[in-house]
């Protein structure tokens, strides 16, 4: 196979497919903040002041979110694959996928868990858990009880050589995408070479591909969610393992049928009118069919997953059809995506551990946080991150083979020298 080739003009670059990336990464900062006032446990700092209700809009967010960014990157891993060739596509995935993989979990995450559980949270490989005064703080307004655990008072300099030894206090947080991504890229690498090498066709029964994965979400998620909830693991994850895996094997099997995107825009109203009703019979249904198991678990696991999918659909479809040319902030906006994902999580956490104590209405903390996070991380991306060849490596901006090397020999660096000054000193 060669290694070089011709951009496939049935797989282009597509604007409102970039502008969907964006607009799901943004969206990010809006669901991390809010997930901090959340009554149902999720987020690394968890407020202990809740909002009650905001469970109920933040979880229209988890139906299609994650799931899009899958499709859209199975859809760009085609148009890489077809641009560049096995060789250079893998080259090019290490550096994009791994190796921000790497550097964030070593030299970010640390952060998150250190104020993770210092704040009174655990969230890891043994389930996750709450301090009693935590909870106690929360009252009513909390979703469900916890397992209860110890207040942590470590310090940070004895805590990081623990984050990096044992499984128990380790978390790449929200870089659970990228760990996937690498999975299902490696996995889907043979798929994707006869993608590319076959040409492009349109689909047969275009209305089956668009409704099938519908089912099949609803009857995976009812069969397999609740003995694999969402946590995000990899390992004993197969909720999500086959959720997320259908997502990007959809995006690279459509990269080959223009049919279905004409489809799609064509039926957008369809798509959303389906949504709303699933979500709505989801809602109305959830908690009333206890005596039968089996519908009850279609109905609570089920009904948003499809509903997910048709509103993925709508949005593919809408986009689609208004927005078919780029723009120069959609270009600067698409530069950033990545950098933007790895780093709006520690911020965020930094940010409400500090400012979440202010004399302030719960919504004005809120707002305040979600501001503050957005314009700090916009100031890294856009000043350090662009100026240093060792950042841009890290945060997945493309550099030379030597930053890109440089990078992950600092991060490997700085664990050997924080285990060695903790072996000599204990």
């Amino acid at each position: 196979m060669s290694t070089s080739r011709v951009s496939n003009p049935s797989v282009e670059r597509r604007a409102d497919l970039d502008a969907l990336r964006v607009g799901a990464i943004y969206l990010l900062f809006l669901f991390h903040v809010a997930k901090i006032y959340d009554p149902r446990p999720f987020q690394h700092y968890w407020s202990p002041d809740l909002i009650p209700g905001l469970d109920e809009i933040t979880g229209v967010f988890v139906i299609w979110r994650m799931p899009l960014l899958f499709l859209i990157a199975g859809w760009s891993a085609v148009l890489s694959f077809r641009s560049r060739g096995l060789a250079v596509f893998l080259r090019e995935r290490v550096r994009r996928i791994a190796l921000p993989l790497f550097f964030g979990a070593v030299f970010l995450c640390p952060l998150i868990k250190y104020i993770e559980l210092r704040s009174g949270v655990y969230m890891g490989l043994r389930g996750r858990g709450a301090t009693a005064a935590l909870q106690e703080a929360h009252g009513s307004l909390q979703a469900y009880a916890l397992p209860i655990i110890e207040p942590y008072a470590a310090s940070f300099y004895s805590f990081l050589p623990k984050f990096y030894t044992s499984l128990s206090f380790f978390t790449w947080s929200h870089l659970w995408f990228l760990v996937y991504l690498l999975v299902f890229t490696s996995i889907a690498a043979p798929l994707l070479a006869r993608i590319a090498d076959a040409p492009a066709k349109p689909a047969r029964y275009p209305l089956l591909w668009l409704c099938f994965p519908a089912f099949f979400l609803a009857v995976s998620e009812a069969v397999l969610r609740p003995h694999w909830p969402n946590n995000l693991t990899l390992i004993n994850d197969w909720a999500n393992m086959a959720r997320y895996s259908l997502y990007f094997l959809i995006g690279i099997v459509w990269a080959r049928h223009g049919v279905l995107g004409k489809l799609m825009r064509e039926l957008w109203p369809y798509a959303l009118t389906a949504a709303v009703l699933l979500f709505t019979t989801h809602k109305l249904l959830a908690g009333g069919l206890a005596s039968h198991a089996t519908v009850q678990r279609l109905v609570v696991y089920g009904l948003p997953a499809a509903a997910g999918w048709f509103f993925i659909l709508f949005l593919l479809g809408i986009t689609a059809r208004f927005m078919e040319r780029g723009s120069p902030l959609l270009a600067t906006l698409s530069g950033t995506v990545l950098p933007v994902y790895i780093l709006h999580q520690p911020i965020i956490i930094v940010t409400a551990y500090f400012l979440d104590d202010l004399a302030l209405h719960v919504s004005a903390r809120l707002v305040l946080i979600f501001c503050m996070s957005l314009i700090v991380t916009l100031a890294i991306v856009r000043g350090p991150a662009q100026r240093f060849a060792i950042l841009r490596a890290g945060f997945g901006l493309g550099a030379s083979a030597a930053a890109s090397w440089g990078a992950a020999v600092s991060a490997a660096l700085f664990i050997a020298m924080v285990l060695l000054i903790s072996s000599g000193n204990s």
